[in-house]
């Protein structure tokens, strides 16, 4: 719950600098937490998706594979194949989301399931090509990357206390169906392409984004069970020193955390 908040106030800094062009991340604003029983409830801000006004709708990634929900929406879109429709607006989506998301910050999820992960439909129901991400406790760091955007001992990384989630290298993945059941219209062939096509659409956008290609830097793409993975290993400065320079000149801070929007009840 702590790293939530951390991870939540750094986001919304990085976004607050440059908003972030295929994510919005949920804010995780307080969290009341009781050390004797080491249990904690963290508070998330729906935002915009509670505002009565908003013309958008939100569908979980585990509901745009459903069996019959997956349908309905390709079909509103007049596609006849939901396969190939959430291809394009789910999985390709979700690697450019992560894509940017590394290319930014170097954080990835630890449990890059659907669960985390809302599509956003506009009110006719067409994907606009973004996602909403939740679970900001459920993350990985980059220890290289975020101490050259943040500088050395940041507060981020200082007070992350996942320790075995601070990596020297960025680990990506993703999950569209663990823990979800297959819908008909997604055969196992099927599925594991989608993992060529999630990473494929992730290098893409991260050299877009970054100007560095990390196509050669990761060790085999690998499906276990549902999950696909992956490492990219940024720990060779020199090739990155451009990267780094730029990242330390621009970044925001992390100075603090904001203690107006930070709330401790023991």
């Amino acid at each position: 719950a702590i790293d939530g908040r951390l991870t939540s106030d750094f986001l919304f800094d990085q976004n607050a600098k440059r908003a972030f062009e295929n994510f919005v991340i949920m804010d995780e604003p307080a969290i009341l937490k009781v050390d004797e029983l080491d249990q904690a409830v963290v508070i998330r801000d729906l935002g915009e998706l509670k505002n009565p006004l908003s013309k958008k709708y939100y569908v979980p990634g585990f509901s745009v594979l459903h069996e019959e929900v997956g349908k309905e929406i390709a079909l509103k879109n007049g596609s006849t194949d939901p396969r190939a429709f959430w291809t394009e607006n789910y999985i390709k989506v979700a690697g450019r989301a992560l894509g940017e998301l590394a290319a930014r910050t170097g954080i990835q999820f630890d449990s890059p399931h659907s669960q985390n992960f809302l599509v956003e439909l506009d009110d006719q129901y067409r994907p606009t090509g973004k996602l909403i991400l939740r679970d900001m406790s459920d993350l990985y760091l980059d220890s290289n990357y975020l101490n050259a955007l943040l500088g050395e001992n940041n507060k981020l990384l200082s007070g992350f206390t996942q320790l075995t989630n601070k990596l020297d290298a960025i680990a990506a993945g993703f999950g569209p169906l663990h823990g979800n059941v297959h819908p008909k219209w997604v055969s196992n062939q099927d599925y594991t392409q989608w993992k060529d096509v999630f990473f494929d659409e992730f290098e893409k956008t991260f050299k877009i984004i970054s100007g560095h290609d990390v196509q050669h830097l990761k060790v085999k793409r690998a499906q276990n069970g549902n999950y696909f993975s992956t490492t990219y290993d940024l720990s060779n400065k020199d090739e990155f020193k451009s990267l780094f320079a730029e990242m330390a000149h621009e970044g925001v801070v992390l100075n603090g955390i904001y203690t107006c929007k930070l709330l401790f009840i023991n």
